[in-house]
């Protein structure tokens, strides 16, 4: 798991990344689409993991370059059917998964992607973690 780093971020790098939100909160959900957008992502947003699986799995839209999916302690089905797609895909072998959490995970999380492609943000996260979060992932060479 790569840790959000709490730096200042440099000047971002004009890349549109197509970005999926997976986030039950209508707030939560709006405040990362709209700061995604600002930053120059194509982003598509869903409440449901059912709902961003339909969007995965959709050969018609473009590969999501980065996934923020909320994870709470219920370990849903749904939950793993999405990493273990977004793991055996060879459309989503460069996709990372983003979990937004309120605390820590459980183990079987981190065995489901490599290291490289699995990150964790814990709430309550600002704007700023997001934002740089997106950049950081592309100069990395990851996405």
């Amino acid at each position: 798991m790569m840790p959000v780093s709490s730096q200042a971020a440099s000047p971002a790098v004009s890349v549109c990344k197509c970005i999926l939100v997976i986030e039950p909160s209508p707030s939560i959900r709006q405040l990362l689409d709209l700061t995604l957008r600002q930053s120059g992502h194509r982003v598509i947003s869903v409440a449901t993991t059912a709902e961003g699986l339909v969007v995965v799995r959709n050969t018609q839209l473009r590969v999501p370059d980065l996934i923020f999916l909320a994870v709470d302690y219920q370990q849903r089905r749904e939950d793993f059917v999405l990493l273990s797609l977004l793991k055996r895909s060879r459309y989503h072998q460069q996709t990372i998964l983003v979990a937004l959490t309120e605390g820590k995970l459980h183990r079987s999380w981190h065995a489901m992607l490599p290291a490289e492609r699995f990150l964790c943000l814990t709430k309550p996260f600002t704007v700023e973690q997001i934002v740089r979060l997106a950049v950081s992932a592309h100069r990395e060479g990851s996405l």
